[in-house]
């Protein structure tokens, strides 16, 4: 059985680490944030006068989503663009 003790020690240690996870992610961010500002394209992002690439976009995407989830997602779009392509086609003639 556990005691109080034990308690409040796993209780302080997953505060710990929820703190720690969150410094990682504050850093994580800043780091996208500083590799986009460097391509020169930050600022004008918010602008919608500068798109990222799809391959800079699939470099933030696959190490975030993971290549499983992120090959679903492609597949997903794919399918998606496909289907409006044909659409068009058929709706053009």
């Amino acid at each position: 059985m556990t005691t109080p003790q034990d308690l409040a020690a796993r209780k302080e240690h997953l505060i710990a680490q929820s703190d720690i996870d969150r410094v990682r992610l504050a850093h994580a961010v800043l780091g996208v944030r500083s590799a986009v500002s460097r391509s020169g394209c930050w600022d004008s992002l918010a602008a919608r006068r500068c798109a990222p690439s799809p391959e800079t976009l699939l470099g933030y995407a696959i190490p975030a989503l993971g290549v499983t989830r992120a090959r679903g997602i492609l597949r997903v779009a794919a399918f998606a663009v496909a289907i409006v392509r044909i659409m068009r086609r058929f709706v053009r003639r």
